[in-house]
């Protein structure tokens, strides 16, 4: 975990120092930048540290149970022409995990989790109406520490999003379908679902409220056990840390429908992002 921290921090640092360099003496536009935060198909290039704090809860377990979830997000989007981007993101996450053990109690799993890259191609200036749009493939790798935390199964399945940022409002999705290439033999295939929306009203221009949650589904499972499906609400806000551009978030989400054996109840999401314009686009 201390390595984890410590790459993310170095990253940090030298997004803001090339920052610095890149924008020369100009300052921030805040409001441009909070917009392009907003975005999650945006062709700024950003980091962002998510952590994801989860209570569990279901018949196969006992009483309340903790999960938490560190996810490690550099996003790079490639200019290809003048016409479209090539976003990549790959998401790196460290997981800590309460699992029952043979005497009954329960101790913390830890750990690198399997890591996903998301790439998707993006018109520069959207599909009409819509500003954020994009389709492309998102690919899973067996990287996790052990299979508790991962599922020891490579994979890969279509991306698409579709949405708009305007002055007011924020709103869309993106939707994820996986399945697996192969993997380790006593393994569970994958078969999984993942949707992402989004509803945010904008209060000012660097400050907004509303929702992210992921939808769920493991197609494979029983039923009764299938969707997961939360509803949240937080806020977000865009300042600057030096001439760093930084946006900090915060949501509750609950869980209107959970696995009955395993799942989560409620979700406390932290989130911290920052960036800079694109130093591949003229």
């Amino acid at each position: 975990m201390k390595k984890f921290i410590i790459t993310a921090v170095l990253t940090s640092f030298i997004i803001g120092h090339v920052t610095a360099q890149v924008e020369g003496k100009a300052d921030v536009d805040l409001a441009k930048m909070s917009t392009e935060f907003l975005n999650p198909l945006s062709d700024i290039w950003s980091l962002q540290i998510q952590n994801d704090f989860v209570f569990l809860e279901g018949d196969a377990i006992s009483g309340n149970r903790k999960a938490n979830f560190t996810n490690f997000q550099p996003i790079m989007p490639i200019p290809i022409g003048e016409k479209w981007n090539l976003v990549n993101r790959p998401l790196i996450p460290y997981v800590v995990l309460e699992t029952p053990q043979l005497d009954g109690s329960y101790q913390n799993e830890r750990g690198l989790g399997d890591i996903e890259l998301i790439q998707v191609f993006t018109p520069t200036n959207g599909l009409g109406y819509f500003n954020l749009f994009g389709f492309g493939a998102t690919w899973i790798f067996p990287t996790a520490t052990n299979s508790i935390i991962g599922a020891e199964q490579w994979s890969v399945g279509p991306t698409f999003g579709i949405g708009r940022v305007d002055d007011q409002y924020f709103f869309g999705f993106i939707a994820q379908q996986n399945w697996s290439l192969g993997g380790q033999q006593n393994s569970t295939d994958i078969n999984r679902f993942k949707l992402q929306y989004f509803l945010r009203y904008r209060v000012s221009p660097t400050f907004n409220i509303g929702m992210s949650p992921i939808i769920e589904a493991n197609w494979d499972k029983t039923s009764g056990n299938v969707w997961s499906i939360p509803i949240g609400l937080g806020f977000s806000s865009t300042f600057k840390m030096g001439r760093l551009p930084v946006n900090l978030s915060y949501e509750t989400q609950y869980y209107a429908e959970s696995p009955n054996m395993v799942g989560p109840e409620w979700n406390f999401r932290f989130t911290l992002t920052t960036g800079m314009m694109n130093p591949l686009k003229k």
